[in-house]
């Protein structure tokens, strides 16, 4: 029976093993797909570590990177708005012309001949007066319209991303203490069962049944740990995203 089992549980192993191999080639791939290179993925580091964030104040949201981007549209909308309304003013046009011309011309009745260093320059001044205003007026509202719609989208956006980080950081402060949990006590635990355990089989106090469940038993303390710090990272990543931080 226990060697039946031992071999099962290796084979269970190695199976574990290949899946996980396999799983990090697949992202090495995505990787390379993202980056848009063929060259090979590395991994720099070997452990998963706990990141260290900044946590966020209530002003944070107004400088994420989204609600820049909002910002810059309704600068672009204000100044089209500007423009669609000095369209409307008098345009005042200025000109200025400068011309030769060469051979002869008759100038009250007497003949001259012009060469080409002689030159005939005029000057023009104009003033150009909308006559008709109400397509003007109508994309004045247009571009208006706009701008409001702008300002709209960001005031939608702004309450839309607090309301995300607020869940966010809820979301952090629950990892983190779940992460204090196992960190203090759980892991401790695990490895005390780990090495009360294998001094008991070795002096043949538990049999290799009991041996095998407080192994598992503290593995899968060891594996929830890893599986509640990768969620804690990628709450710290989603943090960090929204507001455009590293």
């Amino acid at each position: 029976l226990e060697s039946v089992t031992s071999s099962v549980q290796s084979m269970q192993i190695k199976n574990r093993i290949e899946q996980n191999n396999a799983d990090i080639e697949i992202a090495k791939k995505q990787l390379q797909t993202l980056l848009n290179t063929q060259d090979n993925i590395s991994i720099a580091d070997s452990l998963l570590v706990q990141r260290r964030p900044v946590l966020p104040d209530s002003s944070s949201v107004a400088q994420s990177p989204l609600i820049q981007y909002l910002q810059q549209e309704l600068k672009v909308n204000e100044q089209q708005t500007k423009v669609e309304k000095n369209r409307m003013l008098p345009d005042i046009i200025l000109g200025y012309s400068s011309q030769t011309y060469k051979g002869l011309q008759n100038i009250n009745g007497a003949n001259r001949e012009f060469t080409g260093s002689d030159r005939f320059s005029f000057y023009q001044l104009g003033l150009a007066i909308p006559i008709f205003p109400g397509g003007y007026r109508s994309k004045i509202n247009a571009a208006k319209i706009n701008e409001n719609i702008a300002q709209s989208q960001i005031a939608l956006t702004k309450t839309t991303q607090q309301g995300e980080l607020q869940r966010l950081v809820q979301q952090y402060n629950k990892l983190q203490n779940t992460l204090t949990y196992y960190q203090k006590q759980a892991l401790p635990q695990a490895e005390l069962i780990i090495d009360n355990s294998n001094k008991g089989f070795k002096s043949g106090d538990i049999s290799y049944i009991q041996h095998l469940q407080n192994l598992t038993l503290a593995i899968n303390i060891q594996s929830e740990y890893l599986d509640n710090l990768y969620r804690y990272n990628q709450s710290v990543i989603s943090i960090e995203t929204l507001l455009g931080t590293k």
